[in-house]
């Protein structure tokens, strides 16, 4: 814990400071340095929590992956979205209509099922009379699925009253598999009619599209709505879900996210719309987040021109760590305003543990973040672990509510980090990442700093700041934001005074 003389000089920087809060522009370090994020490197070590894998981690060579991690992001304007199933030659082949397997209307799960399990390479979900009530499917290899204009795929109604946790479609060890939506259609365990906002406060239930140890997936036009957990999660650990591409797809609604990343490598996004997430924590629009650092992977997700909005929780929420790098690019995609954050970054105790910055390249280029004023749209909290890039882009605080302005930026380091295992200290002082901005812009924000730091752990600094945001046509270099944490600046004091004796010595 933090020593008494610790909290007295906090408190007395807080007299010297205006407000409740520090900014960094008053008290940071002004030194300017170059930004290096080591991991970009090819030639680095690896860190040692990556030397020793787990016996189930999903990718077996993490030198291949740190070398991914050196050479990110891929050239995007190379990738090649597929447009029909690009792993199996569906050319010329008829598809065959799912409701020639038996379809009911109060119950197709078996009928949809039969379809998935035949022979068939092409298969056609027709427009029947009524929608599609199934209570959960397994998807097979090799299969293009076709949903005609106008399908509703919903819960039966037993599965919708007992809210239950199977999921519509589930793909567990499937690979080239192509799910493609004609026109209009809808996947949702439940309705757009009885479902209409009773979601809040509802207790888990079940995912739209799950997917878990599974391959070279592609989804394209479909519209997945009112599910009683995710609209689409990923995981998997062995092997690593990997290859999996999105393209003009919806979720909407959902009750805890619209898509969870657990464990994933080459996740492809374009125009994907993430909105409406409400019912249970976190109620993010993305969340990357890996429930086991140990195994799970979280490297080479792309979105692009993708849209976030109305989600009562963040719309992308890193709540991660990993033995394996991060890596996370974003290109042209707009931020719609809410009063929960846009972004949230929040660092875990694994890389202070190693006494480590995390291997990571997160990006956000052209991207435009709008925010109602009395929010803050970029929040980092307990720490500074990760290495972030603005490239170009846009923070835009709207007009017309009067609420007094936050900063645009902010870091909350209310967290003591200590071991896991006995609760002991960490090495002090905590490692760092880096944030880096290229040119950002921020409008409005009047009478704030672009940047600011509330310290209540008193053991991180947020000094790793480098580069030029535009605030009000200003052009503002960002070095006046750093900030040195107190166990930063007992290790400089000490060394410092180190450094004395060893003058007086010579």
């Amino acid at each position: 814990m933090p020593t008494p003389t610790a909290y007295a000089l906090f408190f007395i920087a807080l007299i010297f400071t205006s407000g409740d809060l520090f900014s960094a522009a008053k008290v940071g370090n002004k030194i300017d340095h170059t930004c290096v994020n080591k991991w970009k490197n090819p030639n680095t070590p690896l860190p040692v929590f990556a030397q020793k894998l787990h016996p189930f981690a999903g990718p077996r060579d993490a030198k291949a992956l740190y070398k991914q991690l050196a050479a990110f992001p891929q050239d995007i304007d190379k990738l090649k979205w597929p447009k029909e199933n690009p792993w199996v030659k569906t050319k010329g082949v008829k598809p065959v209509k799912a409701s020639s397997f038996g379809w009911d209307k109060d119950d197709a799960t078996k009928c949809l099922q039969k379809a998935l399990d035949s022979n068939a390479k092409v298969i056609l979900i027709d427009k029947m009379k009524g929608p599609w009530h199934i209570t959960g499917v397994v998807m097979r290899s090799g299969k293009t699925v076709i949903l005609d204009d106008g399908v509703v795929i919903t819960g039966t109604i037993k599965s919708r009253r007992e809210n239950s946790r199977q999921r519509l479609f589930q793909f567990d060890k499937c690979e080239k598999i192509f799910v493609e939506g004609k026109g209009k259609n809808y996947i949702g365990r439940y309705t757009e009619e009885d479902e209409l906002g009773r979601n809040v406060g509802r207790k888990y239930g079940s995912t739209a599209i799950g997917i878990s140890d599974s391959r070279d997936l592609a989804f394209k036009n479909l519209y997945i709505a009112n599910n009683g957990e995710d609209g689409v999660s990923i995981g998997g650990i062995l092997p690593t879900s990997q290859n999996i591409w999105f393209e003009d797809v919806v979720l909407h609604r959902n009750t805890r996210q619209a898509m969870s990343i657990c464990s994933g490598m080459g996740i492809y996004m374009k125009n994907v719309t993430f909105s409406g997430t409400c019912g249970l924590p976190p109620k993010c629009g993305l969340d990357i987040e890996p429930s086991l650092p140990t195994v799970e992977v979280t490297s080479e997700i792309y979105l692009l021109g993708c849209t976030f909005k109305n989600n009562d929780g963040a719309g992308v929420q890193f709540s991660t760590s990993s033995r394996f790098p991060i890596t996370f690019y974003a290109k042209d995609c707009v931020f719609e305003p809410t009063f929960p954050p846009a972004l949230g970054i929040v660092q875990r105790v694994m890389y202070p543990q190693y006494n480590t910055d995390a291997p990571s390249d997160i990006i956000f280029e052209n991207c435009l973040f709008k925010t109602y004023p009395g929010v803050t749209p970029i929040q980092f909290a307990h720490g500074n672990f990760f290495h972030v890039t603005f490239k170009g882009g846009e923070i835009r605080e709207l007009k017309g509510m009067r609420k007094p302005s936050k900063a645009p930026i902010k870091f909350t380091l209310e967290r003591e980090f200590r071991m896991e295992k006995d609760n002991s200290p960490v090495s002090r002082p905590v490692p760092e990442g880096s944030l880096v901005f290229d040119n950002l812009k921020i409008t409005g924000f009047e009478g704030k700093d672009a940047i600011e730091v509330e310290d209540m752990a008193l053991q991180n600094s947020v000094n790793n700041i480098y580069g030029i945001i535009v605030m009000n046509k200003r052009k503002l270099d960002v070095s006046k934001y750093r900030y040195i944490g107190y166990d930063a600046m007992q290790a400089e004091e000490k060394e410092s005074k180190a450094s004395k004796r060893r003058r007086r010595n010579r």
